[in-house]
């Protein structure tokens, strides 16, 4: 007599016959068994004599029977457990028997797959306890992904505002002399909190203080911290619980994610879960102990850049991952060492090394070679996955390039370096992992690595050593395999870039330029593969224009353009920089929506210092010319949707309803706006 099969019964029978005969009978049949009361029958009558329904006498009765059956339910073996749901489960429907059912359930481990077929359809679903959720979600990943995947998009849309300034970060940070430990800071140890006020003084001086503030305000938080204050983290990991099966189900979710959308920031959420993992007191069983080992060590790169010991480590971790050590990279002999005239003593090594470097024909390990390095299944997903994070790519990046300053310090190639292999190797994974984690399979390969340390890195070195004496690079010299290798090879791209980031940070324009205009002669798709320089090189570009405004802001002078000239110089030489580099990007990139919307975040930055408001609204006028005659319509009308927010606050920013009447690039821009 349940749910509709009751109600149709009741409803014929008071159809056919009279209320007064079919009421008693209905009692009589369905009530309560007098043999369960005994001589609580009499008890019945006289709660009807005083008007207590019986409806509500034997809803006293069931709940009292209910808590008592839930209380024995701790008790019962595995058999009486099955027993009693078959008999309880179809009384789910029923929220005052609902109770037992679903305690049955919670205490079970393997409920068994007809009734969790039958949850999967009950709209209640969500009200279930999480212990019978977690089976619901085994059975049915689908499920599962629609219940994590808005936890996904708000990690993703928080971590890629989060990040803006990891890249920067890395660069500056050596430049960090002391440390914030409250805010979890991962600057160096021991030496006091950061000083925040630029001090805005003259050449080399001006350099440092300006380094130096600018490193104290791209610090991030260090990874451990940043995983313990995410919610999105610690609910994924309630949602798991001790379960190896629905860990496997997020991973594999993520994955799938970031080959679709090709969005590393998918990269850091796989990472993170398993570090956040690694971390708890989960129960949850990893596939294998040694890829825990290289989590901890890649998490130690990222956490601790100037330890040597974590590299030893990471060293280790990989040889465990690939059962055997990995393929040792063949280089060429190192030649014998001559020392150039003038500044060109300094890495003398390097430069005849870069001199041979065109005549050098790489001798690469074979590649069928037995001992080659070879990852498959999940493991080389979760290689691939864990180095694409871009904080793990980016503390590569770091390392190499600390590793090459050691290298031009010494005096002495790559080759001999006892960490480039390493760091190269883990750039290549990076630089490949969705092709990796696509075909489930990694394969080295040595003739890569083998160029970017025989070829490319002294090239590197040698324009290190140029900037060092305030000589401009020259790209295309040696036969101009800097830009060769720029454009056909990932990890010298990403490498390059770096390099040209650390180069803006020394307000070094003439560097920057020359790499931004080897990027902008590439394919679409490979710019848009470098997102993160874009964005890193115009949030270091607006913190210089900020710095400006900082140090305008907490000076004592009434007027410091006047009355201190050499501060005066030196922000000249910023601004001029900032302006030189806008310029480079808006004559290359305007038909690019995010970078678009970058250039223009800057120049909001610049309009609140010394640049002038009407060199802003001319760099801004010809950002939209040359935008509007970029694409076909349909793109553009997209692309305008995007950048509509940077622009309106671009508009109420600059006051242009004011200088429209006296001003045509003003006026120019408040109709473009306005038609947006």
């Amino acid at each position: 007599m349940l749910g509709k099969d009751g109600a149709d019964f009741i409803l014929e029978e008071l159809t056919r016959n009279p209320p007064q005969s079919v009421i008693p009978s209905f009692q009589e049949n369905n009530g309560l068994d007098t043999s369960l009361v005994g001589s609580g029958v009499p008890a019945f009558g006289l709660l009807d004599l005083h008007g207590v329904r019986r409806s509500d006498v034997y809803k006293g009765l069931a709940h009292f029977l209910r808590d008592q059956l839930l209380e024995k339910i701790d008790t019962l073996d595995k058999q009486q457990l099955a027993k009693l749901l078959d008999e309880s489960f179809p009384y789910l429907s029923i929220p005052e028997l609902r109770p037992v059912p679903i305690k049955i359930m919670k205490v079970l481990d393997n409920i068994p797959i007809s009734y969790l077929e039958q949850l999967l359809t009950n709209p209640l679903y969500r009200e279930f306890p999480i212990e019978i959720q977690r089976q619901m979600w085994e059975v049915d990943e689908a499920l599962l992904r629609f219940e994590v995947f808005p936890l996904f998009k708000a990690y993703i849309e928080d971590h890629g505002a989060s990040t803006k300034n990891v890249y920067p970060h890395f660069v500056l940070q050596p430049y960090a002399v002391r440390r914030d430990s409250k805010a979890g800071l991962a600057t160096e140890e021991g030496e006091g909190v950061v000083d925040a006020v630029w001090e805005g003084v003259q050449g080399e001086e001006g350099i440092t203080s300006l380094l130096s503030f600018l490193a104290a305000h791209s610090s991030i938080p260090s990874p451990k911290y940043r995983r313990a204050k995410n919610s999105v983290l610690k609910k994924l990991l309630y949602f798991v619980g001790s379960s190896s099966s629905l860990y496997d189900k997020l991973q594999t979710a993520i994955t799938d994610l970031y080959l679709n959308t090709n969005n590393p920031d998918f990269c850091t959420l796989y990472s993170e879960l398993l570090f956040s993992l690694l971390e708890s007191d989960s129960e949850v069983a990893l596939s294998s102990t040694a890829t825990s080992a290289l989590c901890l060590r890649l998490n130690e790169m990222v956490s601790s850049p100037k330890d040597l010991s974590a590299l030893t480590s990471l060293d280790a971790a990989m040889t465990r991952v690939f059962s055997t050590r990995t393929t040792t990279i063949v280089i060429n002999p190192a030649p014998a060492a001559t020392t150039p005239s003038g500044y060109k003593t300094r890495g003398s090594t390097a430069r005849l090394e870069a001199s041979k470097a065109t005549e050098t024909v790489i001798q690469s390990a074979n590649p069928a070679e037995p001992n080659a390095g070879m990852l498959s299944g999940n493991t080389s997903v979760l290689v691939a996955m864990l180095v694409r994070d871009p904080y793990v790519t980016t503390a590569l990046l770091s390392r190499i390039w600390s590793r090459l300053e050691f290298c031009v310090e010494r005096d002495q190639m790559p080759r001999d370096d006892e960490f480039l292999p390493l760091l190269t190797r883990l750039l290549y994974i990076s630089c490949h992992s969705r092709k990796i984690v696509s075909k489930k399979k990694y394969k080295e390969k040595t003739k890569a690595t083998t160029a970017m340390i025989q070829q490319f890195y002294p090239l590197v070195i040698l324009h290190m050593l140029d900037n060092e004496f305030n000589v401009p690079i020259d790209i295309k010299a040696h036969g101009g395999n800097f830009e060769v290798m720029f454009k056909r090879e990932k990890m010298a791209r990403k490498v390059s870039l770096f390099y040209c980031l650390h180069r803006a940070v020394h307000l070094d324009s003439n560097t920057t330029i020359k790499i931004i205009d080897l990027l902008a002669s590439l394919k679409l798709a490979q710019i848009e593969e470098e997102g993160w320089f874009f964005s890193s090189l115009t949030r270091i570009l607006a913190s210089i224009a900020s710095t400006l405004s900082a140090a305008v802001d907490t000076s004592e002078d009434l007027d410091p353009v006047i009355q201190n000239p050499s501060k005066s110089a030196f922000e000249q030489e910023c601004l001029q920089f900032v302006t030189q580099i806008i310029g480079s990007l808006s004559s290359h990139f305007f038909g690019h929506a995010s970078i678009h919307k970058d250039i223009v975040q800057v120049l909001l930055s610049s309009s609140e210092i010394h640049l002038p408001s009407t060199t802003v609204l001319s760099f801004a006028k010809g950002l939209v010319e040359k935008f509007e005659l970029s694409s076909d319509q349909q793109t553009l009308a997209t692309s305008k949707q995007f950048l509509k927010p940077t622009y309106l606050a671009f508009k109420d920013k600059l006051h242009l309803n004011q200088f429209a009447s006296t001003d045509a690039d003003a006026a120019y821009l408040l109709n473009w706006i306005d038609s947006l």
